[in-house]
């Protein structure tokens, strides 16, 4: 399981060095902006539980900071929050 701990770390590294110890490393589809074939239903809670898991997240004050400096590129769940929707400003 180390290892595993250590990939985590480096994917995050590898993304902003500021994100390492982010809970949603390795969570993917949750924090994805879209999943191709979901309900919206389904997307309502799998966004919830990324919402969630931002919470406790001991990097989303980094994580904030990093989604505003990519601005629209930003898509997805981050920091709490999903950015990068159609109408929705950052």
């Amino acid at each position: 399981m180390g290892g595993y701990r250590g990939a985590r770390a480096l994917v995050a590294e590898l993304a902003d060095a500021r994100l390492s110890g982010a809970v949603c490393v390795g969570c993917a589809p949750f924090f994805d902006e879209v999943v191709p074939g979901e309900s919206s239903e389904a997307r309502i809670d799998r966004v919830t539980v990324a919402e969630r898991l931002c919470s406790a997240c001991p990097v989303r004050a980094a994580c904030d900071a990093v989604a505003a400096e990519l601005g629209r590129e930003a898509v997805g769940v981050w920091a709490g929050r999903m950015c990068g929707e159609k109408g929705q400003g950052r």
